[in-house]
């Protein structure tokens, strides 16, 4: 699949118009089209502002293999199971338990980050 190809479906699969993505990018709608026929290429400033807005890794352009067209995320691919599920539970909280969870978290993580500095610090116990 061509890059054209591969803009054309991903603006299919949030279902916008080529008018739409036009505007978005601040290019002529004949400029979108070109690109999904492969008539022309995107510069790559472009390229990386169609990435951005799709949320998907500029491999999603560049990759050999294009029998894969079922795309995910960029932000979906970096996360794992455990984060991907913290998500969850976080953006169903309302505000203030938000802000509980940031502040438990910073305090963990100073708490993590002293523990390992005093690991470090301490010399290594000899072994008899």
């Amino acid at each position: 699949m061509q890059i054209g190809h591969i803009i054309a479906k991903q603006r299919e699969l949030i279902g916008i118009s080529q008018k739409e993505l036009a505007a978005i990018l601040n290019v002529s709608p004949s400029a979108v089209a070109l690109w999904e026929v492969n008539k022309r290429c995107p510069s790559l400033e472009s390229l990386l502002m169609i990435a951005d807005y799709f949320n998907v890794s500029m491999d999603t352009f560049f990759t050999l293999d294009r029998k894969n067209t079922n795309f995910t995320s960029l932000e979906m691919k970096i996360h794992s199971d455990k984060c991907q599920k913290m998500i969850e539970y976080f953006e169903s909280m309302n505000e203030e338990s938000q802000d509980i969870i940031i502040g438990k978290s910073r305090e963990l993580l100073r708490q993590q980050r002293l523990e390992e500095k005093r690991e470090f610090m301490m010399p290594a116990t000899k072994v008899r």
